[in-house]
């Protein structure tokens, strides 16, 4: 995971170098206190030999050597004892040990100045870090908002690597997909509306003629002449009949709940069914209908409304017939 995750490796590679800086800052620190308590000891040593050497001058060589060189086990232990009779042991508090509580005060400053530092180093990193994901989080939602509000919105580094980079990539994706949507449900609208409303228009012209028809019934006509207007009052329900049968098929299919199959349909077979209900009219008529072509072709497609397309177009091609 860390391998591929880039923004993870920039993260490790910053808390890496913040580690370093403080173990830097650390024996830095390290160093400087250890000055410190090194500049007490040595004024202490200083007023010591000062104090012993005011009152005895001989014995000058005998505490430069000690100073210098070190002490022996046996004036250790013998001055463990001595001090331990005025309570100067291990365990003496800092406040009673002179050396420490001439130094803590500093040291503790120094050491409280340093941990501030290292804090508020880490605390602008981390600020630098999460504020370049915040920008690239909200340049994201900029682009979501604007693609939703119709938008245009131009999304900043959107070829970056890492798990963001491909998080853009994938949202611009899906607004893309989701305009291809919009934009087909849309031409869809329009070729409904202008479909019903070409079928409303047509429905108007029978509904004229069925009234007028119906009205001219009333007078006191010939036998032959009633039936004439009965014929063309059928005619007329007839086309009304296809045209809101139309209208009830478009919507069907604006809706998708017709299940289009995709099987293999023969031609001539699907021309001989699509002939089949209107072979009474061609015969009435004298329409001779002849099929010329390859009688095996082929194509895959929906047999039943494919063949309720041709239908129409045979209906409505008798029908104009003379």
């Amino acid at each position: 995971m860390i391998r591929y995750n880039v923004e993870m490796k920039s993260f490790i590679r910053r808390f890496i170098a913040l580690f370093f800086i403080a173990i830097v800052f650390g024996v830095a620190t390290t160093f400087v206190n250890l000055k410190i308590i090194k500049s007490k000891v040595v004024e202490n040593n200083q007023a010591i030999v000062g104090n012993i050497l005011s009152k005895k001058p001989e014995m000058e060589d005998e505490i430069i050597d000690i100073i210098t060189q070190g002490n022996s086990k046996e004036n250790m232990d013998l001055g463990k004892e001595i001090l331990a009779k005025y309570n100067y042991k291990d365990n003496i508090s800092f406040e009673n040990e002179v050396i420490i509580n001439k130094s803590l005060k500093e040291i503790l400053i120094i050491n409280i100045i340093v941990i501030s530092i290292l804090l508020i180093f880490s605390l602008l990193l981390s600020l630098i870090y999460f504020r370049k994901i915040y920008k690239d989080i909200k340049d994201m939602t900029d682009y979501v908002y604007n693609s939703s509000e119709g938008h245009f919105y131009n999304m900043k580094n959107r070829n970056q690597e890492g798990q963001i980079g491909l998080l853009k990539t994938e949202l611009i994706k899906m607004t893309n997909i989701l305009k291809e949507k919009v934009e087909l449900l849309n031409k869809e609208k329009i070729f409904l509306n202008e479909a019903i409303s070409d079928i409303s228009h047509q429905l108007k012209t029978p509904m004229t003629s069925l009234i007028i028809l119906n009205d001219l019934m009333y007078e006191d006509l010939p036998k032959e002449t009633k039936i004439e207007f009965l014929d063309k009052i059928k005619s007329q329900l007839n086309r009304m009949e296809w045209l809101v049968k139309s209208m009830l098929k478009l919507s069907k299919v604006e809706a998708k709940v017709i299940n289009f199959e995709k099987r293999e349909v023969k031609i001539n077979e699907l021309i001989k069914r699509a002939i089949s209900p209107s072979l009474i009219p061609m015969e009435i008529k004298n329409i001779e209908l002849k099929i010329k072509g390859n009688e095996n072709a082929v194509y895959k497609g929906d047999m039943n409304w494919s063949s309720e397309a041709i239908v129409n177009i045979i209906k409505n091609c008798v029908e104009h017939t003379p």
